[in-house]
């Protein structure tokens, strides 16, 4: 199974195990609720795909990796408490609490998520003394006599034993507590994640050309050499570090992330094409509408890596954008949640204050704070003033992006016509999650008659001027 495809049963299986009948009682009680097990190559994504689950459902998320635990901190420390039976003292030994789902519960606490997912990696590594635990852990939901709270969800990850000697295979008393999902790795599906976390345009359109560099895992006689999804990720991470501070980017550097000396090299070389190509043109040319007329014709000349070269840069320039205003818009709709409420406008100046002190995340009711502590005005007209100037101020941002979006695929059209790399530049947008809901809400013409997409019905918009 492909880590997409994973997401997706993941999601569902969470669902049906939170769900709860009229009574309050869990449709499918706690004690058969199989844990999730994740089995697959390390680096392939198990624990982003988790993260990226708790933040899709809204639901909390733990992480622990098992190899860090012996059995005291994870089953806790024993102590001697004093108990009558039958009218006899006697004295027992007890557990203190895990230090595992202590962490659970103060964060909890923390964040006031009642439902979450509890994951803890590299389950099938744990040592011999703390095995036992850890099977009755996965079929009763306990550490000694504590549990795992109400709500939330056991899920665990391990990888096989051919990539790990510490790994221990699981008897079928074991696996018969569990559901097993094996997972593949599958560059189409890590594309997607990777254009919407914005993986370096280099290492996209690279493994675009190359999508078996994308996962290697194999024993060579100079020993093991790899390349994982992980690794390019973490890549990217410091490219994008080094290219602002100037840094050089080259084989050796590369080499430290990409584990198979061929596949450093190759990529190190392809990275050099790839930058004279975006040093050639900006993106911001591009979509600023002051792009050199001349470039449209040395794009078309270009070779397919160029070409898909700068068809990925510009698409991540114009997703960057269009995330912006979905950021924006959802920051405002949140503020005027928090606004009605609290009924903000039917309190007092000193009052209002106080409550939007409280909310100090928000930047836009910060802002407000700062203005009600400076201005005569009324909460009333100081709030409609604030949310009129944020709503003004995205509206603008929504207009400027989709001109973007217009100078963009005007300017690939008309290099490169009805081309597989528009096909390519659409995908890019599309795919994106923001830059989809931006598309979906506010729309842009002259993107879908280029491209052939659907419309938008400006949902968003019209949203936005019934805010308040």
């Amino acid at each position: 199974m492909n880590i997409k495809d994973a997401t997706k049963h993941i999601k569902n299986t969470i669902t049906a195990y939170l769900e709860k009948e009229e009574n309050g009682e869990f449709t499918i009680p706690v004690n058969k609720q199989r844990p999730i097990f994740l089995y697959g190559p390390p680096g392939i994504g198990k624990t982003a795909v988790m993260e990226q689950i708790a933040k899709e459902m809204k639901i909390g998320i733990v992480s622990y990796s098992m190899t860090h635990h012996t059995r005291q901190s994870a089953l806790g420390l024993p102590f001697i408490k004093t108990r009558t039976f039958g009218g006899v003292e006697y004295d027992v030994s007890e557990f203190t609490m895990s230090e595992i789902l202590s962490d659970v519960y103060s964060y909890i606490e923390r964040t006031g998520h009642k439902q979450g997912i509890l994951f803890l990696d590299e389950i099938n590594c744990v040592s011999e003394t703390l095995a036992p635990s850890m099977l009755r852990f996965l079929q009763y939901k306990t550490f000694g006599s504590h549990a795992v709270p109400d709500g939330w969800v056991i899920v665990a990850a391990g990888n096989p034993p051919e990539y790990n000697k510490s790994v221990k295979e699981y008897d079928i008393a074991t696996l018969d507590r569990i559901q097993k999902i094996e997972i593949q790795s599958d560059y189409d599906v890590w594309r997607d994640y990777a254009v919407n976390e914005k993986v370096h345009p280099s290492i996209i359109t690279y493994l675009d050309a190359k999508p078996t560099d994308f996962y290697i895992i194999e024993n060579t006689p100079d020993g093991k050499q790899f390349v994982t999804a992980r690794g390019w990720e973490d890549l990217s991470r410091l490219m994008y570090s080094f290219e602002k501070k100037d840094i050089e980017i080259d084989a050796e550097f590369i080499s430290q992330y990409i584990q198979v000396p061929t596949v450093a090299m190759d990529f190190s070389d392809f990275y050099k094409t790839f930058k004279r190509m975006s040093e050639m043109c900006s993106p911001k040319d591009v979509l600023n509408g002051t792009i050199d007329e001349s470039f449209k014709e040395k794009l078309n000349n270009a070779g397919i890596e160029e070409k898909l070269g700068f068809i990925n840069l510009l698409s991540n320039s114009i997703n960057e954008e269009l995330e912006n205003c979905i950021e924006k818009n959802a920051e405002i709709k949140e503020a005027v949640k928090f606004l009605k409420g609290n009924e903000i406008m039917t309190l007092s100046k000193e009052d209002a204050v106080k409550v939007l002190s409280n909310s100090a995340s928000l930047k836009i009711l910060s802002e407000m704070k700062a203005v009600l502590e400076k201005e005569e005005l009324s909460v009333k007209e100081i709030v409609e003033k604030e949310l009129k100037k944020q709503i003004e101020e995205l509206k603008s941002a929504v207009a400027t992006s989709q001109k973007m979006l217009s100078n963009g695929s005007r300017f690939i059209y008309e290099a490169l016509g009805e081309s597989p790399e528009l096909k390519i530049f659409s995908s890019n947008i599309t795919r994106n999650d923001c830059s989809a809901q931006f598309l979906i809400g506010f729309g842009c013409d002259e993107f879908s008659e280029i491209t052939k997409t659907k419309k938008s019905d400006e949902a968003l918009l019209s949203e936005l001027n019934n805010l308040l």
